[in-house]
């Protein structure tokens, strides 16, 4: 008789489940569309750095203009850039829907904590470059000072990137809403 009670019970659970929910559904899709969109900014203005200093990088490393090994990190550098910037617009466009709050809330903090993790590879980068403008002495020791200012502004820019990227989606949760 209990275990019929307790069936009974979670039908009747499971069937207003939506009735108590409200415009759950809404607002999971509403989370997964704004989670995305930013990302597709964030990753368009990556993409967007990556390709001008590929091809600044490039054509400034051929020229009198500046530190050729300057230029040639750039360029370097941001081909990596132009590939995470590229994964991640894929994923933000091809990229599967969360079916669950719990899933959209892993999607959201894993996002969130990559950025941090990055944040702080970032300041590695900047302090690996000032090293490398220190150095002067070593193999191909002429290009240290220009391979260190291409570290320091690369690991600048990706900073405040990481950082403007891990402010708005921390503001940016309307799944929040949705929750008791």
């Amino acid at each position: 008789m209990t275990s019929r009670i307790i069936i009974g019970l979670a039908i009747c659970a499971i069937a207003a489940g939506p009735a108590f929910a409200g415009d759950a559904p809404d607002a999971l899709r509403e989370s997964f569309l704004r989670r995305t969109r930013i990302n597709r900014v964030g990753m368009s203005v990556l993409g967007g750095w990556a390709v001008a200093n590929i091809v600044g990088g490039t054509a400034l490393s051929f020229t009198e203009f500046g530190d050729p090994a300057f230029h040639q990190m750039n360029a370097l550098w941001n081909t990596v850039n132009l590939g995470l910037a590229g994964f991640g617009l894929y994923q933000a466009y091809r990229g599967p829907q969360p079916v669950t709050f719990a899933d959209e809330i892993r999607a959201q903090h894993g996002i969130e904590k990559v950025l941090l993790v990055n944040a702080g590879l970032d300041v590695a980068y900047i302090a690996t470059g000032f090293f490398l403008t220190q150095l002067e002495t070593g193999p191909m020791a002429e290009n240290y000072t220009g391979w260190g200012r291409s570290l320091m502004l690369q690991g600048g820019f990706l900073l405040i990137f990481d950082v403007v990227m891990y402010a708005i989606h921390s503001r940016s949760r309307p799944y929040e809403r949705a929750l008791p």
